[in-house]
């Protein structure tokens, strides 16, 4: 199975969707204050949704069931991406989206489809910004700790790419994605923000019990490693014999992509897995 972004390929039936209080399994997803919500998806949401249709054939549950074989294609066409020098607008307009709010609105909804507030969503999520971006314009985004913006008001809080100067490093994007699949982020940790950098993440994650060995991690875990002033994190898509296929902002020259981490260096590294079962399933976590 080739996995590719052929708008045709997607079959993303829209019909079904109800976003105010539409339940999502044993989840509601919660009405949204914007009047222009339910509009994006009726038609003018639905006509994104068939140039969306080259970017993801497979429909939720797969983003937690993703086969190897889509797994390894997903890493190679990202692996094939260069690393962008352009604004996003200026990527995003010779695409399938045509521009950047195109582009927020596939993220939602796939987000949408997925599960708001769940694991699937968070996935989603991620994926949707990372691979999507990289499939539909042969460019990653770019990384970068100076440039990023964190804490409550920056862009690991704030739905979708939300300016030209859309920079993510690694713990951002982590905080990224749990935001924009529907939850609310770990602000503060004696007197630290948890969104701005792994040293409060993994702090965080040891105090509240979450913290544990690599093995049997599940799509949407976490893995973290952080020593003295340097560390890193990445997200968990899938597995394959050796170890697992991640999703993360890695660096300077790489930017966001997918990866392939094994067992053997993650252990060598001293990484850990953040479990974010008890996360994903407390209610008080959603973002209303």
């Amino acid at each position: 199975m080739s996995f590719n972004f052929n708008l045709n390929r997607l079959n993303l039936n829209l019909d079904g969707i109800q976003p105010h209080n539409a339940q999502k399994g044993n989840r509601v997803v919660p009405n949204s204050n914007s009047n222009d919500y339910e509009a994006q998806f009726n038609s003018p949401f639905e006509s994104l949704a068939k140039r969306a249709q080259n970017i993801f054939k497979f429909t939720p549950p797969d983003y937690i069931n993703l086969s190897e074989e889509d797994l390894n294609d997903i890493y190679n066409i990202s692996s094939s991406a260069t690393v962008s020098v352009n604004t996003p607008s200026e990527d995003l307009k010779t695409s399938e989206f045509e521009s950047v709010d195109n582009f927020n609105l596939f993220i939602k909804q796939n987000v949408e489809i997925a599960g708001y507030g769940s694991r699937e969503g968070v996935v989603a999520a991620a994926l949707s910004l990372v691979y999507g971006y990289s499939e539909s314009t042969g460019k990653r985004l770019r990384y970068s700790m100076d440039y990023r913006q964190v804490g409550a008001d920056g862009l690991a809080n704030q739905e979708g790419i939300v300016n030209e100067d859309f920079y993510l490093d690694c713990s951002s994007f982590a905080m990224w994605a749990l935001y924009n699949g529907g939850y609310n982020t770990p602000h503060q940790l004696n007197g630290q923000d948890v969104t701005a950098y792994t040293g409060s993440q993994i702090t965080w994650a040891s105090q509240t019990g979450i913290l544990t060995q690599i093995e049997n991690g599940k799509p949407g875990d976490f893995l973290i490693h952080h020593q003295g002033e340097k560390g890193h994190i990445v997200m968990i898509i899938g597995q394959y014999n050796d170890g697992y296929y991640c999703v993360e902002f890695s660096s300077p020259d790489k930017g966001g992509l997918i990866t392939q981490r094994t067992y053997e260096d993650l252990h060598a590294s001293n990484y850990s897995r953040i479990d974010m079962e008890s996360y994903y399933n407390n209610p008080s976590n959603v973002r209303k």
